[in-house]
């Protein structure tokens, strides 16, 4: 889902971050795929207040997406 605000492509994390100065986002499941959408999520949302959180029933999966 993309929107358009004021003429920039935005994310919707994009929105709520305009919206309310901060976002969180959980990913569930830290194998191939998840690990690949946290790296993601890092790279495109650099800023201080966008979280990025990790659950996944294996602790070694979790230390791996850290």
């Amino acid at each position: 889902m993309i929107f358009f605000f004021h003429m920039q492509l935005l994310t919707p994390c994009d929105v709520v971050l305009q919206i309310y100065g901060s976002a969180s986002l959980l990913i569930i499941g830290a194998g191939g795929l998840g690990i690949w959408c946290v790296q993601l999520a890092k790279m495109l949302h650099v800023h201080q207040n966008f979280k990025v959180y990790v659950a996944d029933i294996n602790c070694n999966k979790i230390a791996q997406a850290k």
